[in-house]
Formats: structure tokens, C-alpha cells, sequence
């Protein structure tokens, strides 16, 4: 259970540059992101406290997430279940028909984290589905911020549902981005406000 967890994260990667990684079909489930400090990976700190299912950092590194289900995942900081630190130009992550069941930050983002830190990166979910995600902060689903106004994130045929957090952006907080939503929908979100 998500509670004691089986790791800090069950995938993890940094800084790949040839190809792109493709996790297709199977369920991500009780990591537990409650480390102190780091390890070093590809030259890249890997935080032990953020990202408890997935934890990516790196430039131009690519990933494709495809019928996935992401559930139970907690972080004791950022991204209970997804922590995407981004940059570089291209489609970097892609999130296709992936679930994000009952994860929870102890920070921001209850099922995902998405930092854009350098270049123009973009981040696409694609008829995915948040539900019963929760922050201890902002964006109960997704949160997405960062240094690059000039990166995108979007949303096509998105469906949130009751996920929460205690401040700003009950299912979604974007604070540094362009953000498209189309044909997405939000469904009994709590926040104190917005």
C-alpha cells in the first residue's frame, strides 16, 4: 500500500537523448516518495521526495504513456503520482489514455508535477482520466509551472473528477504557460479558491 510503499519511484529516468521510450499497458502503483536528498543519475540529481510513480528530468528527454493506470502513488513534496521536469523544443511527454486514481503530494500537483525549465518543451494528455487526486497545495490533478512561458501543456478529451487541494486549482493549476483544453471536462473539484 501507498502508505509504506515499494520504492521512492517506480520508474525513473534522466537525461536521455537517443529515442523515445514507449510504456505501454500495465498499472503504476504504490510508490513512496519519502526520501531525503538525492541520487545522481546521467550527471541529473534525482530528488527522493517528489514523483512516486513516475520522475523524469532531462533535456530532450521523450516519453510516450499509453494505456496506463497510475494509482496510489504519494510524494511527500511535488507530483504524488508524475514528476516532469521538462525542456527542450520537441513533443517531450505524451500521455495517452493513462488513469490517475487516488495519488497524493504533499506538495503540488496530487497526480502530476509538470516543471518546464527550459526551451519550449510541450506536454499533451490525451483522453486521460484524474480522479480522486489530492494536493497539499495547488492543482489537485496537475500543476504546471516553471521559468519557460513559452512551453505548452494541453488537454483533448480529458475527463477530472473530484480531485482537491487546499489552495488554488482544484483539478488544474497552470502558472507559467500556454495551456490547451479541448473537449475536457471538470467535475466536483475542490480548492479554497479557483
Amino acid at each position: 500500500k501507498a502508505s509504506d510503499g515499494d520504492s521512492y519511484h517506480v520508474i525513473s529516468s534522466r537525461n536521455a537523448s537517443a529515442g523515445i521510450a514507449v510504456l505501454d499497458g500495465f498499472t503504476i502503483q504504490h510508490g513512496f516518495a519519502n526520501g531525503v536528498g538525492g541520487i545522481t543519475e546521467n550527471a541529473v540529481e534525482i530528488l527522493r521526495n517528489v514523483g512516486g510513480a513516475i520522475s523524469t528530468r532531462g533535456t530532450n528527454t521523450q516519453a510516450t504513456f499509453q494505456n496506463l493506470i497510475i494509482k496510489e502513488n504519494f510524494s511527500t513534496s511535488h507530483g504524488g503520482a508524475v514528476y516532469l521536469r521538462t525542456g527542450g523544443t520537441a513533443q517531450l511527454y505524451s500521455f495517452t489514455s493513462v488513469r490517475f486514481e487516488n495519488n497524493t503530494s504533499g506538495a503540488a500537483g496530487g497526480a502530476v508535477y509538470a516543471y518546464p525549465s527550459i526551451n519550449s518543451p510541450i506536454t499533451t494528455f490525451t483522453g486521460c482520466h484524474f480522479q480522486n487526486n489530492t494536493s497539499a497545495t495547488t492543482g489537485g490533478a496537475v500543476h504546471n509551472t516553471g521559468s519557460v512561458a513559452a512551453s505548452t501543456i494541453n488537454f483533448i478529451e480529458t475527463t477530472f473528477i473530484g480531485n482537491k487541494c487546499t489552495t488554488n486549482g482544484g483539478q488544474f493549476y497552470n502558472a507559467a504557460a500556454t495551456a490547451n483544453i479541448t473537449k475536457s471536462t471538470f467535475t466536483n473539484g475542490l480548492a479554497a479558491s479557483g
